[in-house]
This record gives C-alpha cells, sequence and structure tokens, in this order.
C-alpha cells in the first residue's frame, strides 16, 4: 500500500470522527440546559401570575401558567369554553390532582408539602432541612418543631456552647438575638437572620418585595424601605388586589366567597365555587364528601373532620397522607 493511500484514509477516518463528535455535541446542547449552573428563575418573570421552574430544557426554564392562561410565557388568554370536567383547566396547583365530583365542581388532593382549595399553600418544610444543630449535634422533629441532640462536650438549644471554654463567652455580649460560640480563647457571634457584624450590632436592610406583596399578577417595585405595586388594567388598590370598573368580576358576580376569574380576554367571567357550592354563580348548595375518593394510603383510614379530613395511620407509617414509612 503507497503512503498516500495511507494519508488518503487516515484523513477520511479524522474527518469522520469528527463530524460525530459536533453532532453528539449539538445534540446534547438542543436537548438539555446550556447553562445548568445558572438559576434562571432569578431573572425571569412569567407573566400574569405564573410561576418559573427550572428545567434541563434548551431554554432552561419553563412557565406554570395560572387558570385560563397559556403560553410559553403564560402571556395568552385562554378562552374557556363550556365544558362538564372542571379538571380540564387545570385547577389545582403544585402537582396536585383533580378529581370532578359533579359537572360543576371538583376537588383537589394535594401532595404532602401543600394544602388549599387548589393547593395553593406551601406547608412549612421539615424544620431539620435548615441544619440548625451546631457542633456536630443530631436534629429530630418533635412537635412540629426540632430538637437538637449534643455531643459530650456541648450543650445548649442548637449545640452552640462548648462546655469546655464555655466561660470565654461570659465577657462577650451578641446583640440582635446572636449567640455567642467559642473556639479556643477566641469568640464569635452567630447572627439570627436579618443581622450582621462582628457582635450582630447591623441589622440588614430587606427587600420589601420578597414576601410578594401584589396580587393579580401585579409587579412590586422597592422604593426607599417600602413597596409599590403596578396593576394591570383590569385591577387597582395599594395591593392590586380590587377590580377595576373595566374587568367583569368588578360586580361581584360569584356568590358565597367564590373565586371570580375573567374569561374570553375579560369580556365575560367564570366563578370557581367552593367544594359545597355549584353553579354559573355558585349558588347552589352542594354536599362535600372529603374521604369520598380514599386519599390516605398504605392502608390509612380517612376521618371526616368538618370540612376536611384526617387520615389515621396504620403502625410503621406516617404523613399526612400515610405516605411515608417510617425507619426502624
Amino acid at each position: 500500500m503507497s503512503r498516500w493511500l495511507i494519508l488518503l484514509i487516515v484523513a477520511v477516518l479524522l474527518t469522520t470522527l469528527t463530524n460525530a463528535y459536533d453532532s453528539l455535541s449539538a445534540l446534547r446542547i438542543d436537548n438539555g440546559c446550556p447553562n445548568p449552573g445558572v438559576r434562571m428563575c432569578q431573572y425571569v418573570a412569567c407573566a400574569n401570575g405564573g410561576e418559573c421552574q427550572e428545567t434541563d430544557t434548551p431554554r432552561c426554564f419553563t412557565c406554570n401558567c395560572r387558570i385560563g392562561f397559556i403560553g410559553e410565557m403564560c402571556e395568552t388568554k385562554q378562552e374557556i369554553k363550556n365544558t362538564t370536567n372542571l379538571c380540564e383547566f387545570q385547577p389545582c396547583q403544585h402537582g396536585g390532582i383533580c378529581y370532578p365530583i359533579s359537572n360543576n365542581d371538583f376537588v383537589c388532593q394535594c401532595s404532602p408539602s401543600t394544602t388549599g382549595r387548589y393547593c395553593e399553600q406551601i406547608v412549612k418544610k421539615n424544620p431539620c432541612d435548615s441544619r440548625p444543630c451546631l457542633n456536630g449535634g443530631t436534629c429530630i422533629i418533635k412537635n412540629n418543631t426540632f430538637e437538637c441532640i449534643c455531643p459530650s462536650q456541648n450543650t445548649g438549644y442548637k449545640c452552640e456552647i462548648n462546655q469546655l471554654t464555655s466561660d470565654v463567652c461570659s465577657n462577650t455580649t451578641c446583640f440582635n438575638g446572636g449567640i455567642c460560640h467559642a473556639s479556643g480563647n477566641q469568640t464569635y457571634c452567630y447572627c439570627s437572620a436579618g443581622t450582621t457584624g462582628r457582635y450582630c450590632e447591623d441589622t440588614l436592610p430587606l427587600n420589601p418585595c420578597l414576601s410578594s406583596p401584589c396580587y393579580s399578577g401585579g409587579t412590586c417595585i422597592p422604593s426607599n424601605g417600602t413597596f409599590k405595586c403596578l396593576c394591570s388594567t383590569y385591577n387597582t388598590g395599594e395591593f392590586c388586589e380590587n377590580f377595576s370598573f373595566a374587568h367583569p368580576c368588578a360586580s361581584a358576580p360569584c356568590l358565597n366567597n367564590a373565586h371570580c376569574f375573567g374569561v374570553n380576554h375579560n369580556t365575560d367571567f367564570y366563578c370557581y365555587c367552593g367544594y359545597d357550592r355549584a353553579g354559573r354563580f355558585c349558588e347552589i348548595e352542594m354536599t362535600y364528601k372529603p374521604c369520598q375518593y380514599s386519599p390516605c394510603r398504605n392502608g390509612g383510614s380517612c376521618i371526616t373532620m368538618n370540612d376536611t379530613f384526617r387520615c389515621e395511620c396504620p403502625p410503621r407509617t406516617t404523613g399526612y397522607y400515610c405516605e411515608l414509612n417510617e425507619e426502624l
């Protein structure tokens, strides 16, 4: 075989491998997030109250839209037509499962971390998730809060006191609820949220918009320690909590504390009734059975309590729906 023929074969093989690598790289970029380390939801605001969720997609995020809105950014109002299954509108939030209980009503089965009519309220997280116990202490859940089991040389609510060097903190004052810690002959202050400084003497400025005070998709703008809500055309009020005269819900057509939503580009309204109401204006009284769809898991017994239910779990299971297995 001649030298030139060998060089030609090598060149063809290198070209084929390079093209294959480029194709695989392009496929990976097209199918996944090109910058997975960037928290895109810190910079993206979904329209009309949509909730931003980071995903491993080319856009790196998706918008979970509220009822009545669609589009990549929840920018388009959805035309809601007559239907006999309200679950088609996906009213249950945060992964809740919708069950129709009549032609005009539904019930949401929420995950253990959410509650509310539409699973819109987040249940308080595990108090041990923030790792509150210091100096190697072990965190356990007790009576909806936490308790720290400390090593032999430590004590205190969070195992913050070293019994061998605790006298060092007697001459150190931590302000604003700060806790003194000793490391050898040195001390430092463990500051509470919102404070900083060597002795926790400084207060950090708080962002008034962190609590999302503006309703109905209003935009919160911080200004000089306070905030202002910029409302849409159809809302008004300090917190955008009221409907303007242009909104079809301004006359409060929904009865019995039902929620009113504008539909068909705000030319009409739709009433989301409570579990015990139905009808165009939620004027029809119904009977609600919270245990009807057996929400308790792992053989748990459902017990009706006024307008809600409680799951009585069998041994070695726990959780709101008996969905967790206790470790031995």
